[in-house]
């Protein structure tokens, strides 16, 4: 498993004011972090149990996403 290192999703032009990221699950399954890809990129991971957190995305050039903001929707 390459726990998300090679099949993210990448967001390159999220707009703090409108945009909604969403996801599957509760905002306690996930984390924001540094990303992969870049010091101005911020990472969307999922907690697993027992395995490496998965990488789910990447947000290009912002770090300053909270994952419990309206930016964020969860079903």
């Amino acid at each position: 498993d390459n726990y998300g290192q090679q099949d993210y999703a990448e967001i390159s032009d999220f707009d703090l004011a409108q945009d909604i990221i969403q996801l599957h699950g509760l905002a306690d399954d996930y984390y924001l972090g540094s990303s992969p890809t870049g010091i101005d990129d911020q990472g969307i991971f999922l907690k697993v149990a027992g395995m490496e957190d998965e990488l789910v995305g990447v947000v290009k050039n912002t770090n300053t996403l909270d994952i419990n903001s309206s930016n964020f929707a969860f079903v």
